[in-house]
């Protein structure tokens, strides 16, 4: 059964409201029409249109009534990550009608006017095979709950969540949210073609986008949590703690509950001492004991917070904010428009230095061809000129605070420290950082 979901200005008023019922019977009857529509796909040796299309074209023509037949329809699939597989669904206008009496009930209707122009939206099918049942309804619900929060509180274009079900008891027999579908390209398939002017103008833009998410904050660290679901604009978001040891684990709750409760207020210098104790709990639970470590890490975090790199709140954090999951558009030869950001499955709330991230993929890609002069040095090339525009683009826009944070190692190990102390030393990785991370201290610090 599909729970009730966001209100959108594209679906039913309602998906409780007793028409739905009616529009979804009425479905029915344009099944048999989408059905033909795909046995004369399959017959003009195209071949068969996959189940899966199918099943997102009887879901959209049941949400929207105004959908009449297959040749509104457009689905694509656009793309499989490691926890989710997405298309994307276009509907078209439909062909109006020419007889007076019918212009005039449609106009009456608004309906005429709703039929106009194309709409775009995204299904998304988690195939995470770790997570299944109640595990993986608490994640689908975590995901709109962290959608409803962002779209109350950024400025810029986000998805908005249609509809949803968070298990199989659907027309599509599976999980699925359907989302908008922001306008513009995907920015990894336009960064090569961009000039050193276009490239500076989107690093702008990208770097007010992480200050603005930034400007969100919460009285804890940790995920945005299924209690805001349903009452976005609550003055306070609701955190769920992070997951001791990680998020797959059916871990007993005495470790997975942190002693303060996720109800109280943190610094994140008090966060980390309380990831100590939870880790610690962990760890004895599996015959680890990674202690001289953790003790040294606490001493760093101890000075770092007396030099200001910690703070006393947590902010939000994209956590993938990549050109993968960054929409633009080209508007000149100079000036590219950042359209939307996607992807807040991983978003949290975390210190400041995790949140103020430098863009720094921005100007650390490749130089291309080497090129040499008579004397054998080396000559700048495109990609330099690119790359110098994205770091004064970058200077140029940041805020004096976002500069102090981009600028300064302690700033970079503070990032390092939190990281450690939000997933632990139980992977070699993370014991790499962390050692990685005490030697940088004492060379940067040799007497402290």
């Amino acid at each position: 059964m599909t729970l009730s979901a966001v209100p959108s200005k594209d679906a039913p008023t309602s998906l409780n409201d007793p028409t739905v019922s009616t529009i979804r019977e009425s479905t029915k009857l344009k099944v048999s029409h989408l059905r033909m529509a795909f046995h004369q796909y399959d017959s003009d040796g195209l071949g068969p249109l996959d189940a899966t299309i199918i099943n997102i074209m009887n879901l959209i023509s049941g949400l929207f009534p105004h959908v009449l037949s297959s040749s509104q329809l457009k689905v694509e699939k656009i793309g499989e990550g490691s926890y989710n597989r997405v298309y994307g669904v276009t509907i078209l206008p439909a062909e109006a009608r020419r007889d007076s009496a019918t212009i005039l009930t449609n106009r009456i209707k608004g309906f005429f006017a709703a039929s106009r122009k194309s709409r775009e939206y995204v299904v998304r099918f988690p195939h995470d095979r770790e997570l299944t049942g109640d595990a993986l309804a608490d994640q689908i619900l975590r995901e709109i709950s962290t959608l409803q929060v962002i779209n109350s509180r950024l400025h810029f274009p986000t998805p908005r969540v249609v509809d949803y079900s968070v298990n199989s008891a659907n027309v599509l027999g599976k999980p699925f949210v359907l989302q908008t579908r922001l306008r513009g390209q995907c920015l990894y398939d336009l960064w090569r073609h961009l000039n050193a002017k276009q490239r500076a103008s989107a690093v702008k833009q990208i770097t007010k986008i992480t200050e603005q998410i930034a400007s969100v904050t919460a009285h804890r660290a940790g995920t945005i949590s299924t209690e805001n679901l349903g009452f976005p604009n609550m003055s306070r978001i609701e955190v769920d703690p992070f997951p001791v040891p990680g998020p797959y684990r059916s871990a007993d709750s005495d470790l997975q509950t942190p002693r303060t409760g996720s109800t109280s207020t943190q610094t994140p210098f008090q966060w980390m001492i309380e990831q100590h104790e939870r880790w610690t709990r962990y760890e004895y639970s599996i015959g680890q004991n990674n202690q001289d470590v953790w003790m040294q890490l606490i001493d760093i975090a101890k000075l770092l917070q007396r030099r200001g790199w910690l703070g006393n709140t947590f902010h939000l954090v994209h956590n993938d904010l990549f050109p993968r999951n960054i929409m633009a558009s080209i508007k000149d030869t100079s000036t590219v428009e950042i359209t939307g950001i996607v992807d807040w499955d991983f978003a949290c709330f975390a210190p400041k230095c995790a949140a103020l991230t430098v863009p720094s993929w921005t100007w650390e890609l490749d130089r291309g061809e080497v090129l040499l002069d008579e004397s054998g040095h080396q000559l700048p090339t495109e990609e330099d000129e690119k790359n110098t525009a994205c770091r004064e683009a970058f200077h140029d826009s940041a805020s004096v605070e976002f500069k102090r944070f981009a600028s300064s190692h302690d700033s970079f190990i503070a990032q390092r420290v939190y990281a450690v102390f939000g997933q632990g030393l139980k992977a070699p990785s993370m014991r790499s950082v962390a050692t990685k991370t005490i030697l940088q201290w004492s060379e940067l610090h040799p007497e402290e």
